[in-house]
């Protein structure tokens, strides 16, 4: 949960290059069951940590989010992201960011599956350098 706060923390920095106030930002720690989801939201932009095991859609839905800037799968266990290709058919991602390292499970197969069906394949942060607020 730790990781998540963090990860949390940094794309509220990144998805701002503007001094904000605190009541802009909205992060939303979802109960998934065994797993972890978070949604974090700043002036119209929707980041997505994590999809959990399954029904992250139903929050979404709640939170009438239909588009997404950014999804990111801290690392491709079931737990984290055995909700992306249900998030992935469902709404619109703009863009999708993994930690690079990959897997042998049928969820990761089936998210990388969508990718390519959708046209985008995962950006990897092991291969890229990101400096929040500088371009």
């Amino acid at each position: 949960m730790k990781r998540i706060a963090l990860l949390c923390l940094a794309l509220a920095v990144a998805l701002t290059a503007r001094p904000i106030a605190a009541q802009q930002l909205e992060i939303h720690f979802l109960n998934v069951g065994q797993g972890d989801a978070a949604i974090v939201q700043e002036g119209g932009h929707t980041a997505i940590i994590d999809a959990g095991p399954s029904g992250i859609s139903a929050f979404l839905t709640t939170f009438h989010i239909d588009t997404i800037d950014l999804v990111v799968a801290s690392h491709p266990h079931a737990d984290h992201i055995g909700g992306m290709p249900e998030l992935l058919q469902s709404h619109v991602v703009r863009f999708y960011l993994d930690n690079g390292i990959p897997h042998t499970t049928g969820i990761y197969r089936r998210t990388l599956a969508l990718h390519s069906k959708i046209g985008r394949m995962p950006h990897s942060l092991s291969k890229s350098r990101y400096t929040a607020g500088v371009q």
